[in-house]
């Protein structure tokens, strides 16, 4: 009976004394590696678990009060340009010392970014998509 009560005491210390080292946040979010991408434009996830200081997975309602990072992200993105038609704007004269060459116009074109095949904003292609297309151009009619 005397062991048993030792025990019994030791065992409430070690639990207080365990509890007390993890200080004020005992949990805490724990990330994983990133998987395997799905494919081109695909998905990929990591777990995440809330853990108690002493490595336990927890519920995650415990590390609600944490910010936690996300836990799927999109990879394997691919970026396009695409253009509209040229559109004639105006400005044609004629070309030469004596102006009568062949007419010269303004044309212009918007440009589109496309994130696998949606669109998207301008700046998400700069950079991925290669040169990015001219808008403006001078050409004969």
């Amino acid at each position: 009976m005397k062991n048993i009560i030792i025990f019994f005491i030791f065992s409430i210390l070690l639990i207080a004394t365990n509890s007390e080292s993890c200080g004020k946040r005992s949990y805490h979010w724990e990330y994983q590696n990133w998987g395997e991408c799905s494919g081109e434009c695909g998905v990929q996830y990591r777990r995440v678990d809330c853990v108690s200081c002493d490595g336990t997975v927890s519920d995650s309602s415990l590390c609600s009060n944490i910010p936690k990072e996300k836990d799927s992200q999109p990879c394997n993105l691919i970026f396009t340009w695409e253009t509209s038609e040229w559109r004639n704007v105006g400005g044609c004269r004629r070309g030469g010392k004596f102006r009568t060459g062949p007419r010269r116009c303004k044309f212009k074109r918007d440009i589109y970014c496309k994130k696998c095949g949606v669109n998207a904003p301008i700046y998400e292609c700069e950079g991925f998509a290669g040169e990015k297309p001219s808008i403006d151009k001078r050409d004969r009619v």
